[in-house]
């Protein structure tokens, strides 16, 4: 007769752990989109938002955004033409790893 198996709760089995950074990050992310949600404002279908949405879900103005993509570049961001979009799970893992401003901001 065998034992019954127990089953880790971490990795259900599979030997991986997921990454718990990853988990928080996607967390933060839930929480900014469903922030977007309340705010009526629109996530594009890969999961971007304008400047301006980026701008409300950090507490900064549109402004500030633009100035750090011509210095420090703190957010990673997507420019076609003249619109500048940022990812959600980037914004969330900015957050996560303390929302770092630029030097001669913080």
């Amino acid at each position: 007769m065998n034992a019954p198996r127990h089953v880790c709760p971490h990795c259900q089995g599979t030997g991986y752990a997921p990454d718990l950074s990853d988990a928080l990050i996607e967390a933060t992310a839930d929480g900014l989109r469903e922030a977007c949600r309340v705010a009526g404002k629109p996530i594009s279908g890969d999961d971007r938002i304008d400047e301006a949405t980026a701008a409300m879900l950090i507490s900064r103005k549109p402004k500030t955004l633009c100035n750090w993509r011509h210095t420090s570049r703190p957010i990673p961001f997507l420019e076609r033409g003249r619109r500048i979009s940022y990812s959600i799970p980037d914004i969330a893992r900015w957050m996560q790893e303390g929302g770092t401003l630029p030097a001669n901001e913080a």
